[in-house]
């Protein structure tokens, strides 16, 4: 028995290269975006959007918050993953996933960083988010890269 798919949707039109290329732009498709607005009592501070990460930068980012050991094998061995810094890793998750228009007025706006005394985008973060909020960002970066969604339905024979 041979299944071949020839369209994502019937109804949609797209052949099948067309949905796989479509799927692949999620990145940089604003329609893939979300506004987050930072209020505090009542008054909207600022806002940026943020786009989906893939599941090479998430690693990618992690690796960077590591803390690698040496493996007591020795030398030829592979290093140990240590401690991961978890404050910086979700800094940085936040600075990944910003758009890079909203990352160069914002995060990296070198006048903000130097009143705050900061070198880095990602040390903007924490100087201006609150915990809470930096959850809040964190969990809508998951929600916009897949994580906890249905991406297919099992059929019953």
């Amino acid at each position: 028995m041979n299944n071949v798919i020839t369209d994502v949707n019937p109804d949609s039109g797209l052949s099948i290269l067309e949905g796989i290329l479509t799927a692949a732009g999620f990145k940089d498709d604003p329609d893939c975006w979300e506004r987050i607005n930072i209020s505090r009592g009542g008054e909207k501070l600022f806002s940026f959007r943020i786009r989906p990460l893939d599941e090479q930068e998430v690693a990618d980012l992690r690796r960077q918050c590591t803390r690698f050991l040496p493996n007591p094998n020795g030398a030829g061995y592979p290093r140990i993953e240590g401690e991961v810094n978890l404050v910086r890793l979700r800094s940085m998750k936040i600075y990944a996933a910003t758009v890079p228009d909203d990352r160069a007025l914002i995060w990296d706006s070198a006048e903000a960083q130097q009143r705050l005394g900061v070198m880095r985008g990602e040390d903007m973060i924490d100087c201006v988010l609150m915990a809470g909020e930096k959850d809040a960002v964190i969990e809508r970066i998951d929600a916009l890269s897949g994580y906890g969604a249905r991406v297919f339905d099992t059929l019953k024979n």
